[in-house]
């Protein structure tokens, strides 16, 4: 089980090369749901205030279009799920 912080996300979400390997390689397999991934509450916080500065090119609500099962993976895929923290 692993914790995702905000920028490692959003880095994810919007493939930037600024993801290291290993955080990369940990996200992959939450997307195929092979692993799980919490996502605390903050993280959600500190996305959205990102993401209305535009900080980063994505929308909050356009984040579950990012997931290839068009789940949203900030909210519940097969092992994912959010634990307040």
């Amino acid at each position: 089980m692993f914790v995702v912080d905000t920028h490692p996300l959003l880095w994810h979400l919007t493939e930037d090369a600024k993801l290291g390997r290993r955080a990369k390689e940990v996200l992959d397999k939450t997307d195929r749901g092979e692993i799980t991934v919490i996502v605390p509450t903050i993280v959600l916080a500190e996305a959205l205030f990102i993401l209305e500065k535009k900080r980063a090119d994505l929308k909050f609500k356009d984040i579950s279009r990012k997931h290839p099962s068009g789940a949203n993976p900030l909210l519940a895929t097969a092992k994912q799920r959010m634990v307040p923290i």
